[in-house]
């Protein structure tokens, strides 16, 4: 995507690629975390978007692939 926006005081623009992390709102923080550790921006831009609605099927098959690994 192509982003335009003001920095330090000087409309910027650049291309750049959009990442959308799907996870539960409990492990947010910890993806929000790892974003900011791994990428190159100063300030990228990070959002928690609230669910409004959701199929049943992908929303069992998105907490079923965010569930704690099992203890060994």
């Amino acid at each position: 995507m192509v982003s335009h926006y003001w920095w330090e005081g000087v409309v910027e623009r650049a291309e750049e690629v959009v990442a959308i992390f799907k996870t539960r709102t409990s492990l947010a923080g910890d993806v929000s975390d790892a974003v900011l550790e791994h990428h190159s921006y100063t300030t990228p831009a990070i959002m928690v978007l609230p669910v409004e609605s959701v199929e049943r099927g992908y929303l069992s098959w998105l907490l079923n692939a965010t569930q704690p690994a099992a203890p060994k």
